[in-house]
């Protein structure tokens, strides 16, 4: 995970731990992200499922990237 989606993420925790409605920014965000991270290109949507397994696969890199620098 790259340093700037690191700190993106940090800032914007809220996003992953509580459910609200998102921006256009943050969900293109959130799938720029998910792009970086999976290797796999994933275009912007606002499905439900999708939002929620893109929001739990950036947790689990960002926990996984934060343990392997401790």
């Amino acid at each position: 995970m790259q340093e700037q989606h690191k700190q993106w993420v940090k800032d914007n925790m809220l996003i992953f731990t509580t459910s609200r409605r998102l921006t256009e920014e943050e969900y293109q965000m959130i799938f720029e992200i998910v792009s970086d991270v999976t290797n796999t290109p994933t275009r912007p949507t606002k499905c439900g499922r999708c939002v929620t397994t893109a929001k739990n696969n950036i947790i689990y890199h960002y926990d996984k990237s934060n343990s392997n620098n401790q």
